[in-house]
């Protein structure tokens, strides 16, 4: 059958190969777990850049609004001193033609005598 140094012999190389295998398999695991380490501080920093973007998004959000808030207050002053210097206008042009419509309304009820009236005819 089989001697015993071709045994011995089978049995060293499947021992080495069992150790290279181990040796792999260790070697794997600690690049696995780099991998896990690194992964997870990885994930911690895009969450905090997250948690920074989001925080950034928020107050500018608020400054908006804030902002448009100023705008709307503005142009709602500015509306109501337009309508105050288009009232001034309007107002002074009706004073106006009820003064003329009351000038009319006297001349022709006591009309003056005008630089014509006293040249001869």
């Amino acid at each position: 059958m089989f001697g015993l140094g071709k045994v011995s012999e089978t049995l060293s190389i499947l021992t080495n190969k069992v150790a290279e295998l181990y040796k792999e398999i260790v070697t794997t695991n600690v690049n696995l777990d780099e991998v896990r380490r690194y992964t997870v501080v990885e994930i911690e920093e895009f969450k905090r850049l997250i948690k920074r973007q989001s925080d950034k998004i928020d107050r500018i959000e608020r400054e908006r609004i804030k902002a448009e808030a100023e705008l709307l207050a503005k142009i709602k002053g500015l509306e109501a001193r337009i309508a105050a210097l288009s009232e001034r206008p309007l107002h002074a042009a009706a004073a106006d033609a009820v003064a003329e419509f009351a000038r009319l309304r006297d001349n022709r009820i006591s009309p003056l005598p005008s630089e014509n009236d006293d040249e001869p005819s």
